[in-house]
């Protein structure tokens, strides 16, 4: 919490320039290849807390292929 209150401002300051510099457009952020990768790994841990459960699903199976496979 605290990172966040004191990188905000700079975050958003440096935001605000990179789109100013790639006039609005946001394809900025994805041309180079380190920003690329910040900016998937944003996007995956965002997306981890609704892909977990379905990973587990997936992989071990929905409950009635578990009681199937007890049951046989």
């Amino acid at each position: 919490m605290i990172f966040a209150l004191i990188l905000g401002d700079m975050t958003e300051s440096a935001l605000r320039q990179s789109l100013i510099m790639s006039h609005g457009a946001p394809a900025i952020f994805l041309i180079r290849p380190i920003a690329a990768t910040f900016m998937l790994a944003a996007v995956l841990f965002f997306a981890l807390p609704v892909l977990h459960p379905l990973i587990r699903w997936w992989r071990v199976g929905s409950p009635r292929d578990a009681i199937r496979q007890r049951a046989a």
